[in-house]
């Protein structure tokens, strides 16, 4: 085509002299023709030049007879690789890269480092171990058809459920602890879809900053595993919340713990630090599995297991070491909840659907703030306002506090602040200076026990320690301060039981009392003993003994 034709168009006779023109067998020809053909839009040039300068160029290297096989040569010894869906056709300067074309797949080669897209942990650092890395599968990369004008990036996923899966990046455990916990699970699909539905108003924000970190989103379904998704579960060890975080471990990733409130318990603050913590104990194992069983039973736990291996010459795989037995049942309950999840339907596992968007947005209060206030401001019931704010261990949120929201009552929670002209807050708080009872406070301050008892989690007759902090209802007449608790009070605040240490001194004198028992049994037994052993020795002499006790 010349450039003063002004024509955007070929017609098949100049494209074919063109070809000719390159001395281009008879049956490429052919093909090449055909082609057009079937391409017939304003695309097909630059398609066509392609093919032509392909060809020409594996005409160089080949004799005529194997021209054919030529062009299939040259696409298929290409940098050719699949990539997921959701990867553009583009470089880092939106400039289309050379594609081929395979059975009307186009594919590219990629790598997890250059494209966070894939859900997978990308490498930090240059001294984390290559065998961590999740291995890339093949999977076609299917692009709108030529001169459509559409967008190459793939839609978003439709719900929550397709993103995790999406972003799946953990090898499966082959074991029969595995094929033991699927078991289990996969008979219990009420519990998976009860489960599943308790996570709604989380599982966004979790998926969310797992793809932040790049790391693999199954470790989203780990709360199925430490508590299924109950933000109120409390172990026997004192483990709390979604993420069950010991009050050790807590303090140790900034999850403040006090009398008015517990981050254990907040979603935002206890994803954010098992997060972290999860991300520690990768760069530390340099495994996922590893990593989770860490999680479980503790750092040191795995790596006291792993020295013993290296000793004995073994292998130090998740599967090799010899650790507690619930932590050898951990890792793969959450392997088959992520089966079970893939492919619910398998399982006969109806899961709820959840949209893949935030369920929640975050408010930062600058007052006191009674909690059934704030409910009433953002119109919910108050056990839907404290299911996103579990954390709040008074009825109070103190100011500087961040409380969640229902994305759709943000709104009518300002305009109903902002038109609000009572009292924010009726509670107030004070420290004892000593020891002394609820109910005798209550008394002293002419206020009910019972709600005393109630605001602070305690028992009427509980007897509290000097130093404990109290919210009391406001009053002028009880002359407590009217205004916002500071916040050096709340920072430090704490609660402890009298009764706490009685019972450390009960538990003390019980042992003493049971040591004491235990001497005096074992002298008895001894004296026993030493009886039955003179009896056995003089037994004319113990049978005259028994006849005088008989005569009188």
């Amino acid at each position: 085509m010349s450039e003063s034709s002004g024509l955007n168009t070929f017609t098949l006779n100049q494209t074919s002299a063109q070809m000719s023109a390159c001395h281009i067998p008879d049956k490429l020809m052919a093909s090449i023709q055909k082609l057009f053909v079937i391409l017939c839009c304003g695309a097909a040039l630059t398609v066509a030049s392609n093919v032509v300068s392909i060809a020409a160029h594996a005409q160089e290297k080949t004799t005529p007879k194997n021209t054919d096989n030529a062009v299939n040569n040259a696409i298929s010894n290409a940098d050719v690789a699949t990539v997921p869906n959701n990867l553009p056709s583009s470089n880092s300067e939106g400039t289309m890269l050379a594609q081929p074309i395979v059975e009307g797949r186009v594919l590219f080669k990629t790598s997890p480092e250059k494209n966070p897209s894939f859900g997978l942990m990308t490498e930090q650092s240059s001294n984390k171990p290559a065998n961590a890395r999740a291995q890339i599968g093949e999977t076609p990369l299917n692009f709108p058809p030529f001169g459509s004008g559409t967008n190459n990036e793939a839609a978003p996923p439709a719900n929550i459920w397709e993103r995790i899966r999406s972003g799946y990046g953990m090898a499966d455990i082959d074991s029969a602890q595995f094929t033991a916990q699927l078991r289990f699970y996969g008979n219990k699909p009420q519990f998976i879809a009860r489960v599943s539905e308790r996570s709604g108003p989380y599982l966004y924000h979790v998926v969310a900053q797992l793809e932040k970190r790049k790391m693999p989103l199954e470790l989203a379904l780990l709360p199925f595993v430490e508590s299924a998704f109950n933000v109120n579960a409390k172990s026997t060890a004192k483990a709390l919340g979604m993420w069950q975080f010991i009050p050790s471990t807590g303090r140790l990733y900034d999850l403040q713990q006090n009398a008015f409130f517990d981050e254990r318990k907040d979603v935002i603050a206890s994803t954010d630090a098992a997060i972290n913590y999860l991300s520690k104990l990768y760069a530390q194992f340099g495994d996922w599995h590893l990593a989770l069983a860490a999680y479980n039973c503790g750092e040191g736990c795995i790596g006291r297991a792993i020295s013993r291996n290296l000793k004995a010459g073994k292998g130090i795989t998740f599967t090799d070491l010899k650790i507690p037995r619930e932590t050898q049942a951990y890792v793969p309950k959450l392997l088959a909840i992520k089966t079970i999840i893939a492919s619910p339907e398998r399982f006969g596992v109806h899961l709820p659907v959840l949209e893949n968007q935030p369920y929640f947005e975050k408010i930062v209060q600058e007052k006191d703030l009674d909690i059934s206030l704030a409910a009433k401001f953002a119109d919910i019931p108050l056990d839907e306002f404290k299911i996103l704010n579990p954390q709040f261990n008074r009825p109070i949120i103190t100011a500087g506090t961040t409380l969640l929201l229902p994305i759709d009552k943000v709104e009518t929670f300002l305009a109903q602040s902002r038109v609000y002209t009572g009292q924010l807050s009726s509670w107030t708080a004070l420290v004892l200076s000593t020891p002394q009872r609820l109910i005798d406070l209550a008394s002293k301050l002419k206020i009910d026990p019972i709600n005393l008892a109630l605001a602070n989690n305690l028992a009427p007759n509980a007897k509290l320690r000097g130093g404990s902090t109290l919210v009391v209802p406001k009053d002028v007449k009880n002359g407590v301060s009217m205004n916002d608790i500071p916040a050096a009070m709340i920072r430090n605040a704490t609660l402890q039981l009298v009764a706490e240490q009685k019972k450390v001194d009960k538990s003390k004198k019980s042992k003493s009392s049971k040591l004491k028992k235990s001497s005096k049994s074992s002298k008895s037994n001894k004296a026993s003993k030493s009886s039955k052993s003179n009896t056995a020795k003089h037994p004319a002499t113990h049978k005259a003994k028994l006849k005088a006790v008989h005569k009188t």
